[in-house]
């Protein structure tokens, strides 16, 4: 194993950049502390308070996302969160420049991961906005209490109406039905949300359902964007007791059709499952503040075919698999001192995949050759208070993973997977079984005056092991075309890195702003590595890279009634040994907004008109990476109207892209499948062809609350 890499061996001008609080102290998209029911409220984004932090939340409608019910659309509205695309409505965030496998999903404290081989059934996917109470976003130096570190960073979901244990206050029973209508793609979204509670017990039942048609880019092509799917979830909480609490979650979710635009087949009758099970005890008068267990389980069944792709297939291809999650977590919060508390605990993932691709329902070819994964992890955390104005946090974890992938000796493409990884990885791919034990750590000072300036400052040493489709996807069709194979060789990825930032809050002023600079020894890249006949091949190799950038934001309001956010976020990566920059990273972003707050007929309405500023990026790797296409600047406009009707019912109105500009996004692979007669199931795109971003579109929706 190589040793971890010095984060001083480049200096970098860290840039200044934040709009939420910092990345340390959790970004959180809670319910609001009203008396009213909420699915989670697009125009709502604050920020969940640090130990030595502010714990003012930031206003409300700070970003202000499209009115759509995808976890995905409302965290890409963040500053340097891009939009990773998997077709043309399946997408994942992009955090920093890391996405997919560098990017941790947990729902009630434990892990979900994607749910399909070609990711389209996404971590954030299999839980629908609907369902969530809060959401809280890490970025960079996140706890590592909250599971293995990341490069990305960790994205908690919670299904609790009382995510901070704030049941002492419980509410009666009130709900909320949301209908949204999207214009452009004929698209009904609707969800609703009931909850309750009496005496000692609570419970939350959500259900939504969300239909969409192709889109108009501004060029007039219809673009493939067919989606059926519904959800539900529910919630149920006991207090045993004033310091005990019991809650059982359960989130369900059916893709019924997906049109799969990245790829030669789509999604069909698709369901998913997660369950989780938690319990908090607080034993009173002892060292012992809180212990809590945690387990879950996630199942998902991923199907795909060709049935509906023009012209009429010569035959059925179909592609099944199987996907399960089991985890297991506990933790002990101490009292060590009286000006020091310990966080120390253990926990447990363990996942199998499987997935088989089929020719008129014959088994042809093993595309996930029966993975097993686990991951045993120990960790603690102290928070020393140094003084009045100063904290200390530090972090140690250590993980042990142990995969092997089963079925490595079955058929794919016409040898054994096992031939297949030693054929573009070489011989010593030919053992699959592999164990990596990962050390980590991390440290943040933070800096809290009675003043309106917060700062920070962090270092982390962190391992990750390889992501289960980095190690093992056996050969199969990847976004855009090509075919893509995992690397049962690749080490662990070692980063070593700084960060630091700053706020400064005032009743009318708030400035954020942080930094990050670090370097990652085995970084894994993906890039050509060969063909397979005329086809492409993509693979991983470990390279060593670093990454610095930052976010700023400014939020003036001028009076009660005005604000005037503002925020640009910047990564940038190179590989160290020949200075190439990296494909994968997303080009800076701008965004801003007028927003004005007034009473019609003694009733509130909010105006929203805002931008997003997207700079030009060219590839720098176009023969090695050639999924991403050089793209030219853009700039969208939206308005935003939102009226109170009465107190029970609410109206929105809004206008996406006003000025219909035509735009691709640069981190939105190609039309995917064999080229030139291959085409998605309906619209106008082709095989090869960029996939252009949304025209204008018209959207409306209505929320009554009970």
């Amino acid at each position: 194993m190589r040793p971890f890499p010095s984060p001083f061996r480049r200096s970098h001008a860290l840039a200044a950049f934040s709009l939420l609080s910092l990345p340390l102290a959790a970004q959180t998209v809670p319910t609001p502390p009203s008396d009213d029911i909420e699915i989670l409220p697009v125009f709502t984004v604050r920020a969940a308070p640090a130990p030595a932090m502010p714990e003012e939340p930031f206003p409300n409608r700070i970003v202000s996302p499209p009115p759509r019910f995808q976890l995905a659309d409302t965290l890409t509205a963040l500053p340097n969160i891009s939009a990773q695309r998997r077709g043309s409505q399946a997408i994942e965030p992009n955090i920093r420049g890391h996405a997919g496998d560098r990017i941790t999903t947990t729902l009630n404290g434990l892990p979900v991961p994607n749910g399909s081989p070609t990711r389209t059934v996404s971590a954030l996917s299999r839980v629908g906005q609907a369902t969530t109470t809060q959401i809280r976003l890490h970025r960079g130096l996140a706890s590592l209490t909250l599971g293995p570190p990341n490069l990305g960073g960790h994205i908690e979901l919670s299904l609790d109406p009382y995510p901070d244990n704030d049941y002492a206050n419980i509410r009666p029973t009130e709900g909320v039905v949301t209908v949204h209508h999207d214009a452009d793609t004929q698209g009904i979204e609707a969800a609703a949300a009931v909850q309750a509670s009496a005496a000692r017990h609570d419970y939350r039942v959500t259900l939504s359902r969300n239909e969409n048609r192709d889109y108009a880019a501004a060029d007039g092509r219809e673009v493939a964007n067919d989606l059926r799917e519904w959800g539900a979830s529910l919630h149920l909480g006991t207090t045993l007791a004033d310091h005990q609490r019991t809650t059982l979650g359960v989130v369900y979710r059916d893709l019924l059709d997906s049109e799969n635009i990245a790829l030669p087949l789509d999604n069909k009758a698709t369901s998913s499952l997660l369950v989780t099970l938690g319990h908090t005890v607080r034993p009173q008068g002892s060292l012992i503040e809180q212990w809590t267990f945690g387990a879950g389980y996630g199942a998902t069944d991923p199907y795909l075919d060709n049935a509906d792709r023009p012209p009429p297939p010569p035959f059925l291809i179909t592609s099944t698999g199987r996907v399960r999650t089991t985890t297991a977590r506990t933790a002990l919060n101490l009292t060590a001192t009286p000006t020091t508390a310990v966080t120390a605990g253990v926990d447990y993932t363990r996942q199998t995949r499987d997935a088989v691709r089929q020719v008129d329902d014959r088994p042809l070819d093993h595309i996930w050759p029966d993975v097993r994964s686990t991951d045993l992890g120990c960790f603690v955390e102290s928070h020393t208070e140094i003084n009045a104005t100063h904290m200390l946090r530090i972090g140690l974890r250590i993980d042990t993973v142990a995969s092997d992938a089963k079925s490595a000796d079955q058929l794919a493409f016409g040898a054994t997977v096992r031939d297949q990884f030693v054929r573009f990885n070489g011989p010593a791919a030919h053992d699959v079984s592999q164990r990596d034990v990962l050390p980590s750590f991390n440290a943040v000072l933070q800096h809290d005056p009675t003043g309106p300036l917060s700062a920070y400052t962090g270092l982390n040493l962190t391992s990750r092991a390889p992501g289960i489709g980095q190690r093992y996807r056996a050969l199969l069709p990847s976004l855009g075309g090509g075919f893509e194979i995992g690397n049962p060789t690749l080490d662990s990825e070692k980063q070593a890195g700084v960060a630091v930032g700053l706020r400064w809050q005032t009743p009318r002023l708030t400035v954020s702003a942080d930094g990050f600079a670090h370097r990652v020894n085995d970084y894994i890249h993906r890039q050509l590595v060969g063909q397979f006949g005329p086809n492409p091949v993509y693979g991983w190799r470990a390279v060593d890279a670093e990454f610095w950038g930052g976010e700023a934001s400014v939020i003036w309001r001028p009076a009660e009634a005005w604000e005037f956010p503002f925020a640009v976020g910047a990564t940038q990566a190179r590989q160290v040994t020949t200075d190439a920059r990296l494909a994968e990273i997303p080009p800076w972003e701008f965004t801003g907004a007028a927003r004005w707050q007034t009473k019609v007929f003694n009733r509130t309405a909010r105006v929203d008109l805002g931008f997003r500023h997207v700079a030009a990026r060219r590839n720098p790797e176009p023969e090695l990476a050639p999924l991403w296409a050089d793209t030219e600047e853009f700039t969208l406009v939206h308005l935003r109207i939102d009226l109170e009707v009465s107190d029970q019912l609410g109206l929105s109105i809004g206008v996406e892209n006003l000025f219909n500009q035509d735009h691709y996004e640069y981190l939105a692979p190609p039309v995917g499948g064999p080229v030139p007669a291959g085409r998605p199931a309906s619209g106008d795109l082709r095989a090869g062809d960029r996939v252009p971003g949304r025209g204008r579109s018209l959207h409306a929706s209505a929320t009554w609350r009970f």
